[in-house]
């Protein structure tokens, strides 16, 4: 191990500042911004929560990242995102802009070993020190390289950043199965309880096939002839059980909730909050119930405590789960929720609005969905990417520092 300043073996590059005036909600290239790194957790995600992230001004082809690029945030827009790292994931479209910094090797460090040692607790917490003490704290290309490390040689580099990036690629693998079982699920919902095309007895798409169908006041629509309108109250039961502070637990709250995702893969501590926490059970339904996250809704994948602007529900029945759960993701549940909303700066959706919501339902159909295990499922994978990131959390330290090595 020898010891380093960051700017011996790597150069950070800061980005373009771009006019606001090319700002786009449609184009070729993508302008990164700070919601392009996750956070906690670290590495890359596509940002969803603005609309003009596309800019179609001229742009130097420098600015214009490849796969593989790793960059790091210059600005602190939550506390502790400073010394993230994120690796580009294809080329020709990401631009660097402002407030990203482009991370450089030279011949003396590997790559992938660059990105974690970045992102390691000692120059995390040297960027953390050394910032400027705003109300949106920065910080600056020599500001990193001017962070004190010791790295081993290139070998012993080479074999860390092996086994980390297993650790991220089982971790990433299983979110995308959660992903996939979601989308699939998400599909077959609308098919079945939207669209109604459910399979009918000779196993045709039941309304194209010219199933039988009446209007429903309630509905304003055309639904099949026998199923009913029914309150999602008689589905579902809210929970709200008072936390008890006798030891930290994970706890969800909605800056860890991703948006349109039901797979909740990250937590928070219950000791970054000091009240209005309430108990979370694995397998409790939770739902957003401020406007601006209202699609911030998934599974409860361990016992735990959520905070009190997340709402907690359970179906009434097991073999109900599917159905609820895909209701509250809807977009019909949202525009509903948007309606029912209440207050001036920050509107929320109170449970009772809830409970009220009418859903189309024939308890034959709503069974046969649900015994589809998608819970048992993706609970499992998350609890797996939960230990996995504490294994790697534990493990960056020590291997950083040397009292660890990978034979």
């Amino acid at each position: 191990m020898r010891k380093i300043k960051l700017g011996d073996v790597l150069k950070v590059k800061r980005g373009c500042s771009l006019s606001g005036d090319y700002y786009s909600t449609e184009g070729r290239l993508v302008r990164l911004t700070l919601g392009n790194f996750k956070y906690p957790e670290g590495g890359f995600k596509h940002n969803t929560s603005k609309e003009n992230i596309y800019y179609v001004g001229e742009i130097k082809n420098e600015f214009i990242l490849q796969k593989g690029d790793i960059i790091t945030p210059l600005t602190e827009q939550v506390r502790g995102l400073l010394g993230s790292t994120a690796t580009i994931p294809e080329s020709n479209i990401f631009i660097q802009s402002g407030d990203i910094g482009l991370v450089e090797c030279g011949p003396d460090i590997h790559k992938r070993f660059a990105y974690y040692l970045v992102s390691s607790p000692v120059v995390k917490k040297q960027l953390d020190a050394g910032s400027q003490q705003t109300k949106i704290r920065h910080t600056s290309p020599f500001a990193i390289e001017n962070c004190v490390a010791f790295i081993p040689d290139l070998e012993e580099q080479k074999r860390i950043a092996s086994i980390l990036d297993a650790i991220n690629s089982k971790i990433l693998l299983n979110e995308k199965i959660n992903d996939n079982l979601s989308k699939s699920l998400e599909t077959l919902y609308c098919r079945w309880f939207e669209q109604f095309n459910f399979p009918s007895e000779d196993g045709r798409p039941f309304r194209t096939s010219g199933g039988s169908m009446v209007w429903n006041d309630i509905a304003k629509r055309m639904i099949p002839e026998g199923w009913r309108m029914i309150p999602l109250g008689s589905l579902i039961k809210e929970n709200k059980r008072p936390f008890s502070f006798e030891s930290a637990v994970p706890n969800l709250d909605l800056s860890v909730m991703p948006e349109n995702n039901i797979s909740l893969m990250d937590a928070n501590s219950s000791d970054d909050f000091e009240t209005n926490l309430f108990e979370m059970r694995e397998g409790d339904i939770l739902f957003g119930s401020i406007r601006p996250y209202l699609k911030k809704a998934g599974i409860a994948p361990l016992n735990g405590s959520h905070a009190g602007t997340v709402l907690n529900f359970s179906p009434i029945k097991d073999e109900y789960f599917n159905f609820v759960l895909f209701t509250i993701c809807n977009d019909n549940f949202f525009n509903y929720c948007i309606k029912r909303s209440r207050g001036t700066k920050m509107p929320i959706i109170g449970s009772s609005d809830v409970l009220e919501f009418q859903v189309p339902f024939n308890e034959k159909l709503v069974k046969k969905f649900g015994a589809i295990d998608i819970k048992k499922t993706m609970i499992a994978n998350i609890k797996e990417a939960f230990l996995l990131k504490t294994l790697r959390e534990e493990l960056l330290p020590l291997l950083m520092n040397g009292q660890a090595k990978v034979s």
